[in-house]
């Protein structure tokens, strides 16, 4: 589980979701506060992200862990 917030910031642990997302308003998934949860606690399905927007995901993901090469 990662956080979504309306702060926009330009740094690689975040990345930028647009209103073609899915979602109400610009926003930034934060992917360097990344959290594993129980099932049971996940709330309302919001969107699911095109693939592009996941690879985009996965690289951010792989730089806060430390995995890019």
């Amino acid at each position: 589980m990662a956080p979504i917030t309306t702060t926009l910031r330009p740094i690689r642990t975040w990345v930028q979701l647009e209103a073609s997302d899915g979602i109400p308003q610009r926003s930034c998934i934060n992917l360097d506060s990344i959290q594993t949860v129980r099932i049971e606690r996940v709330g309302a399905y919001i969107t699911g992200l095109p693939t592009a927007r996941m690879e985009e995901v996965g690289r951010a993901i792989a730089f806060a862990l430390g995995l890019d090469t």
